[in-house]
């Protein structure tokens, strides 16, 4: 591939804006059928949880009962390598090194965090099409006091975000009768990413 391909020369104009390293947060969604749904939300009931409300298995989407959502967030990762971050995922792939389940009860909410040791971290959400999630938000990395701005998202079943693990993030309390169930991820480069020529591989 042309290395022209992943580069762009900027010539600005009068009164010109450029998005200049946006944080971008990458959106698509899940076709969750109903069975798939009561499969897992009885799955969800097997499973032990901490005090913050997470699962002891910090690799749950390794379960046979994630496989197809687990292929579906590994395809839209490689999506916003190659979109956003202009990378090639067959040259340089981010893999996916923890994936836990947050059950929410009501009234029960997520403090503000970020994901260190990753690169880009994820939500996926676990419902029925009618159901409804409180508000995930997100904080502008800069903190001049004038542009503190905060992002509001309101997910919806059968939904991914992906992000990058920088971005404070957090949850409001869950406001539905519901359990409110979502699937967090987080990625890094591990071997395989770079090149030896450049002297940059990861074996």
């Amino acid at each position: 591939m042309d290395v022209r391909y992943w580069y762009e020369s900027i010539q600005m104009n009068d009164n010109d804006t450029i998005e200049l390293f946006p944080s971008t947060l990458y959106k698509t969604r899940y076709n969750l059928k109903v069975e798939k749904v009561d499969s897992i939300i009885d799955f969800t009931n097997t499973l032990e949880y901490n005090q913050y409300k997470f699962t002891s298995d910090t690799h749950i989407l390794d379960h046979s009962i994630f496989s197809d959502i687990k292929c579906f967030i590994e395809k839209h990762i490689d999506s916003y390598l190659l979109r956003v971050l202009r990378k090639n995922p067959r040259l340089e792939r981010l893999t996916m090194t923890q994936s836990w389940l947050n059950k929410l009860g009501v009234h029960e909410y997520r403090r503000a965090h970020t994901h260190p040791n990753s690169v880009l971290s994820g939500v996926f959400y676990i419902g029925y099409p009618k159901d409804k999630f409180s508000t995930l938000n997100f904080l502008s990395p800069f903190f001049s006091g004038f542009d503190d701005i905060n992002f509001q998202h309101f997910p919806r079943a059968g939904e991914l975000i992906i992000f990058p693990s920088y971005l404070r993030h957090w949850v409001e309390p869950n406001r539905s009768d519901n359990d409110r169930i979502s699937i967090a991820f987080n990625t890094f480069p591990l071997p395989g990413w770079g090149d030896e020529q450049g002297l940059t591989q990861i074996e």
